[in-house]
C-alpha cells in the first residue's frame, strides 16, 4: 500500500528573511473562492411551487399540498393536505397515512400502497405531485450578510436560503457551514456543491431548522501560476496538493520545483520554498495553515537552444541551435539581402556572466570558402549582426535656398569639382537684396548628429573663382544665401508639433520651456510630453556654428501644479518640437443604416476593417433586406456614391467589392424592393385611368422576374409613346448602377430589370431649329452601306439555322 508522506514545516528549514517586505494580506475581502455565488445570482429564491418541480428527495412537511390522480380503469383526483398531526386523510374509508418528514419519493410509494386497496389501479396509473409547497420559516446566524428568520416556500434548500440571506461575509466559511435541525446538524460544503449541483436535492429545509455560518478558519491565498489565483478555505486534512487542485490546477509555464510559501508566525515573516513536483511525485503533501500565501512562480527566461540574425537578411529572428551549426548555416535559413555588407559583419556573443563579446566577421570569404576558420560554429543565444551598404553611401544631393532666383536641390557629381560660384549659377543666380554673405550648412562626419555651418563671402567668391571663399561643394551641403532685409528680424523661439498655437513667439530675458508651451495654447491631447526636443544654435569662433539637440519633458497640467522656473530655459532662436504619442490615431467611424440588426455607427478597430467585416459587426442582414439595393457613400476625399455588390461579398468576403472602409463611410441597406417603376415617354394615360395616375406620371408594378425593360414597358405601360423612342430605353438599378438600350446591327439590346428597379423610357432626338443644308446623297456610299448590312442580316440568319439544326 503507498503510504502518504505529510511533511510538516517543522521539518523544513524555515528562514527568517529579513531583507523581504512582507507579504500582503493573505484574504483580501470578498475573495474567499465561493462566497461569490451567493452574490452574483448563481442561486435564485423560489416564491412559488410552480416555479420548480419538486423532485422525489423534497422532505414533506405540515401544510405541503399532494396531487393525488388516478387513471384507467379507477379514475380519481384528489388534494390532499398534511394536517397539523403529520397526516392525510384519504377519505372512502382509507386509514389516514402519515407523510410528515418522509420524502416526495417515499410518499408516492406508501399512497400507491394504501389505493391499491380500494381502486383496480397500477403503477403507471397513479400520479402524486406537490400541488403546493408549505410556507416554512429558516432561521440564519453567524457570519451572514443578513441573519434573522427566513419565512420561503418549502422548495427551497439551504443553498437558496443562504442566498436570500445574502450570502457569507468577507470572513464567513464556505466549507464548515452547519444546518441544525434539532438535536441533528448537517454539515455542508459549499466546494462540494459547486463541483456536484446535484447534492443540493440534499438540503431541503423544514420549519424551524437553523442555518449557522462559522468563521472562516483555514484561509489560503495563492497566486502566481494557477488557473484561479485567489483565496481558498481549508479543511484540517486539506493543504497544499487539494489547494492547487482547487485553484484549477497549475498552468503549463509553472516552476514546479520551487514553489514559495510564506507564514506569518510568531510576529515574524517566515518564507520557506517547497519542490512540488517531487512531492506529488512521492505521494506526499506539505501542510498549510490559515494566512498562509502560496506564490508559484513562471518559467520565465530566454530560449536556451535559438541563435540570431538581424539586419539586412530576408527572415531576420531567432533560429534553432543545432549541434555543430556555423555561420552559414544560419545564413542559409535567413537569406542575405541585395544591400547586405558582405566584408563586414559582427557576431554578438553572450556569456553566462551576463556580459557580451563582439566578434567581427567577413561574410564573403564564408560565403566563397564555407571551409574557412572564420565560418565559426554559434553558441546558445549568439546573434549575428548583418550590416547594409545604404548606411556608408554619402548623400548624392545639395541644396541652395534663399535668396536665388530659382532655389532648388541639385545632383552631385562626385568628379565635377563643384564650387560656391557654380552653385548660385545653377540656382539662377542671386537676387537683388541678396546679402554679401551666405553659410554652407555641413554635415560633420565625425559627429553626424551635428551640422557645421561655414561663413561664405559671396562678393570674393563670385568675383575671383580662385579666391579661397568659393569653396568646393561636398555631398548634402545646403547653401543658404540671406536677403538683407532678413537680417533684421526680432529675436524669436518657436515651437512645433503637438500645441494648439505652433508658430513663432517673440523672446524675452528668462523665457523659459513652460512660457513657451503656455503662449502655445497648452499641448493637445495627443502630445507625448515626455519627449520634447529643444534645438539650439550653439556658436564657436565666429566662423561656423553647430545645433544642438536636447530632449526634455514637461508634466501635463502643468499651468496648475507645475513652477516655471523648474522647467528648461531657452535661448534666442530655439526650436521646440514637441511630439505626438507613437502610433498615435483619432477613432475612426462608419455608420450602417437600414436593415441590419444592430444599425448605428462603429469604430474601425483594424487598419483594413472592410464591408463584410463592418456588417458582421452589425449583427447581419435582417429579414427584410434587400442587399442588391445596398449603397456605399464616401465622403472623405468626395467620391460621393460607390457601386456594391452586397449579395456577392456576403456570398464571399474575397469578392473585389468587399473594399476596404474609410473614415465617414455610411452603408445604407433598403427594405426588401419587391417592385418595378416605370415612367418617362410611355403610353401611361392609354393603359389606366386618371384618378388612378399619379403626379408624378409614374407606375408601380409588382416583380415579374428579370425580363427586359421592353416587357415591362409594354406589358404595364401599354409601350413607347409617339414621342419616345426604344433605342432611350434604361434600367436605374436600386444600387445606384444605370445601364442604357444597347445596339446589335439592326436590332436594340434592352437591359433587364431586378427588384427595385426604376425603368425610364427618353424622348426622341430633336432635330435643331437651324437646320443645315441637305447634302447631296451619295449614291454610291449609299449602296455600299446597304450591301455590308444585308451581308451580316444573311450571315446571322445562316448561324441560327446551323445552331437550330
Amino acid at each position: 500500500m503507498k503510504q502518504t508522506k505529510i511533511i510538516s514545516p517543522d521539518s523544513l528549514s524555515l528562514k527568517k528573511e529579513k531583507p523581504v517586505e512582507p507579504a500582503p494580506p493573505p484574504t483580501p475581502p470578498n475573495l474567499i473562492y465561493g462566497q461569490e455565488i451567493f452574490k452574483n445570482n448563481s442561486i435564485g429564491v423560489y416564491q412559488k411551487t410552480e416555479e420548480l418541480v419538486a423532485p422525489d428527495t423534497y422532505v414533506l412537511g405540515i401544510g405541503d399540498k399532494i396531487g393525488v390522480i388516478g387513471f384507467g380503469r379507477s379514475q380519481f383526483e384528489q388534494v390532499l393536505e398534511i394536517n397539523n398531526d403529520g397526516f392525510v386523510l384519504l377519505g372512502n374509508n382509507l386509514p389516514k397515512v402519515l407523510l410528515k418528514g418522509i420524502r416526495l419519493g417515499d410518499a408516492r410509494e406508501l399512497l400507491f400502497q394504501r389505493y391499491s386497496q380500494y381502486y383496480l389501479i397500477s403503477r403507471s396509473e397513479f400520479q402524486v405531485t406537490l400541488n403546493k409547497a408549505r410556507r416554512m420559516t429558516v432561521n440564519v446566524f453567524g457570519e451572514a450578510k443578513t441573519t434573522g428568520s427566513f419565512t420561503l416556500s418549502g422548495i427551497n434548500t439551504a443553498f437558496n436560503v443562504i442566498s436570500a440571506a445574502g450570502g457569507p461575509t468577507e470572513i464567513g466559511s464556505v466549507r464548515r457551514i452547519k444546518v441544525i435541525r434539532g438535536t441533528q446538524t448537517i454539515p455542508l460544503d459549499v466546494y462540494q456543491f459547486m463541483s456536484d449541483p446535484g447534492v443540493a436535492k440534499d438540503y431541503f429545509m423544514q420549519n424551524n431548522d437553523y442555518i449557522h455560518i462559522p468563521v472562516a478558519q483555514k484561509v489560503v491565498m495563492i497566486q502566481g501560476a494557477v488557473t484561479r489565483p485567489m483565496s481558498y478555505e481549508l479543511l484540517d486534512n486539506e493543504n497544499l496538493l487539494q489547494l492547487v487542485k482547487y485553484a484549477g490546477g497549475a498552468r503549463a509555464n509553472a516552476y514546479l520545483s520551487s514553489v514559495q510559501v510564506t507564514r506569518y508566525m510568531n510576529e515574524k515573516t517566515m518564507i520557506t520554498n517547497v519542490n512540488l513536483k517531487e512531492l506529488a511525485d512521492s505521494g506526499g503533501d506539505f501542510i498549510l495553515f490559515n494566512g498562509d500565501v502560496v506564490d508559484i512562480k513562471s518559467v520565465e527566461g530566454v530560449t536556451q537552444n535559438s541563435v540570431g540574425v538581424e539586419g539586412a537578411v530576408v527572415y531576420p529572428g531567432k533560429f534553432e541551435r543545432t549541434d555543430g551549426m556555423r555561420i552559414s548555416d544560419l545564413l542559409a535559413q535567413s537569406i542575405l539581402k541585395p544591400e547586405a555588407r558582405l566584408d563586414f559583419a559582427y557576431l554578438l556573443r553572450s556569456h553566462p556572466d551576463g556580459s557580451f563579446k563582439f566578434e567581427r566577421i567577413n561574410l564573403q570569404e564564408i560565403i566563397d570558402h564555407p571551409a574557412s576558420p572564420t565560418n565559426v560554429a554559434v553558441n546558445n543565444q549568439d546573434v549575428l549582426h548583418v550590416l547594409t551598404l545604404k548606411t556608408y553611401v554619402n548623400p548624392d544631393y545639395f541644396s541652395v535656398v534663399g535668396a536665388v532666383k530659382a532655389p532648388d536641390t541639385f545632383a552631385f557629381n562626385p568628379g565635377g569639382n563643384l564650387k560656391i560660384e557654380d552653385a548660385i549659377l545653377l540656382a539662377g543666380g542671386t537676387l537683388p537684396d541678396a546679402s554679401d554673405f551666405g553659410y554652407i550648412m555641413r554635415l560633420n562626419p565625425r559627429e553626424p548628429k551635428t551640422i557645421e555651418y561655414i561663413h561664405v563671402d559671396l562678393k570674393k567668391a563670385l568675383s575671383d573663382p580662385f579666391n579661397p571663399e568659393n569653396i568646393e561643394i561636398k555631398p548634402g551641403d545646403q547653401i543658404r544665401i540671406y536677403d538683407k532685409g532678413g537680417r533684421r528680424d526680432d529675436v524669436t523661439v518657436e515651437i512645433f508639433g503637438a500645441v494648439r498655437s505652433p508658430g513663432k513667439f517673440i523672446y524675452g530675458p528668462g523665457m523659459r520651456l513652460a512660457d513657451l508651451v503656455s503662449l502655445s495654447g497648452g499641448f493637445v491631447f495627443e502630445a507625448d510630453n515626455e519627449r520634447i526636443d529643444i534645438a539650439r544654435s550653439e556658436f564657436r569662433s565666429g566662423q561656423s556654428l553647430k545645433i544642438v539637440q536636447y530632449t526634455t519633458s514637461l508634466p501635463k497640467g502643468f499651468e496648475m501644479n507645475y513652477e516655471a522656473d523648474s522647467s528648461m530655459a531657452l535661448k534666442p532662436y530655439d526650436h521646440v518640437y514637441v511630439r505626438t504619442i507613437p502610433e498615435y490615431e483619432m477613432q475612426r467611424t462608419v455608420r450602417v443604416d437600414g436593415e441590419v440588426k444592430y444599425p448605428g455607427t462603429y469604430p474601425l478597430i483594424e487598419d483594413r476593417e472592410r464591408i463584410y467585416d463592418i456588417i458582421m459587426r452589425a449583427g447581419g442582414l435582417t429579414g427584410e433586406a434587400f442587399p442588391e439595393g445596398a449603397k456605399l457613400f464616401r465622403k472623405g476625399d468626395g467620391t460621393g456614391l460607390v457601386v456594391i455588390d452586397l449579395e456577392q461579398i456576403l456570398r464571399d468576403k474575397n469578392n473585389v467589392s468587399n473594399i476596404v472602409m474609410s473614415e465617414g463611410d455610411v452603408i445604407q441597406i433598403p427594405k426588401s424592393r419587391d417592385l418595378v417603376t416605370i415612367g418617362g415617354y410611355v403610353n401611361l394615360d392609354e393603359a389606366y385611368s386618371q384618378g388612378y395616375l399619379t403626379g408624378e406620371r409614374n407606375i408601380s408594378v409588382a416583380f415579374r422576374g428579370e425580363k427586359s425593360a421592353k416587357y415591362y414597358v409594354d406589358k404595364f405601360a401599354a409601350g413607347v409613346s409617339k414621342d419616345g423612342t426604344t433605342s432611350q430605353i434604361r434600367v436605374q438599378y436600386a444600387d445606384g448602377r444605370v445601364q442604357n438600350t444597347s445596339k446589335f446591327l439592326f436590332f436594340n439590346n434592352y437591359p433587364n430589370v431586378k427588384k427595385g428597379s426604376y425603368v425610364t423610357v427618353g424622348p426622341k432626338k430633336v432635330k435643331p431649329l437651324t437646320e443645315k443644308p441637305e447634302k447631296k446623297t451619295d449614291w454610291g456610299t449609299l449602296l455600299r452601306d446597304t450591301m455590308y448590312q444585308a451581308t451580316a442580316v444573311l450571315t446571322l440568319l445562316i448561324l441560327v439555322d446551323q445552331l437550330s439544326n
